[in-house]
């Protein structure tokens, strides 16, 4: 397995992530949306008066494009490495998601060791909110006017948001998509994405509040910001009715611009201690036989009549 030197392998990364579970939980932030609505505090330390302005597209709009690297520090004067260092790209912790009743007692099925059955272990594609969640990798984006393009260290891999006016697809008519179907409206200075129809084999974003699956409903919705030449600042809010009882909001992912830092290739190829740590005869299944790890409809039907009603 090839990785971009100084960043965390999968499995490392995964353990070091979860030690940020046992950190206290602070207040969650407002709903995102323009960059009025996120607190002072997630936006500690992100805009800095004295830096260049935003760079501008021909419709006036910010220009996103360009390679950024985790946290809220010059990407050549720190090293990459801890999630929890000083130049950590979150500001405050994961709270944890508000999950129904079934769920909870879905989470005591799916086994105590969930660090083993992160699908991230079996080179499973993070979806689109993990492009800024999972590890210290960076990203690259490259914006017209019609379409924001995203290239991700992690996985080696793309995502195409669409800002040329479209609607989405009907939910049924969509092929379930790791990255989902994204289509993006500028709200001011904030471009604001819906995405739909993501594919329910993942963690979402490869939260550190395990387990956290999503169904065939989750809705996302992110914003994407850009207030000055240094800074990318990222959110979402993921509404599900079918797994949450109320939306839940990320922390505010901080990252840094670099003029002549390029991205570098990382291909999850295999992971020579899959077998080991997680071996499939020991996958927790449903009584249908599907994997536990996910969400499932038919388990859904069952478990939510049974723990919900309660």
């Amino acid at each position: 397995m090839r990785r971009p030197a100084g960043r965390l392998p999968m499995a490392t990364a995964t353990i070091a992530a979860l030690c940020l579970v046992s950190l206290s939980v602070l207040a969650q932030t407002k709903t995102p949306g323009t960059s009025a609505n996120s607190s002072r505090k997630d936006n500690a330390g992100a805009a800095e008066p004295s830096t260049p302005a935003v760079p501008r597209m021909s419709d006036g709009h910010p220009d996103l494009s360009g390679v950024y690297f985790p946290g809220p520090q010059d990407p050549d004067k720190y090293a990459l490495g801890a999630l929890n260092g000083p130049n950590r790209k979150f500001a405050r912790e994961f709270e944890k998601p508000s999950f129904q009743p079934w769920v909870q007692e879905k989470a005591k099925l799916m086994g105590s060791d969930l660090e083993r059955a992160d699908p991230e272990i079996g080179c499973a594609p993070p979806g689109g909110p993990g492009f800024f969640y999972k590890g210290n990798y960076a990203i690259k984006m490259m914006q017209t006017p019609k379409e924001l393009v995203i290239l991700s260290e992690i996985f080696t891999t793309y995502r195409v948001i669409y800002t040329d006016g479209r609607q989405h697809s009907k939910l049924e008519e969509i092929d379930p998509l790791y990255m989902g179907e994204a289509i993006g409206h500028w709200e001011g200075d904030t471009l604001v994405v819906d995405t739909i129809g993501v594919d329910t084999h993942t963690w979402v974003a490869g939260l550190l509040a395990r387990p956290f699956f999503a169904s065939d409903v989750a809705h996302y919705t992110e914003t994407f910001r850009r207030p000055n030449l240094n800074h990318f600042l990222y959110q979402f809010t993921l509404d599900d009715p079918k797994v949450l009882s109320k939306p839940f909001t990320s922390p505010l992912a901080t990252y840094s611009y670099s003029s002549h830092k390029p991205i570098t290739e990382y291909y999850c190829t295999y992971n020579p201690d899959i077998d080991s740590l997680y071996p499939a005869a020991k996958i927790p299944r449903t009584a249908t036989g599907a994997d536990e790890r996910y969400f499932d409809e038919q388990e859904y039907e069952v478990m939510s009549k049974k723990y919900n009603s309660k």
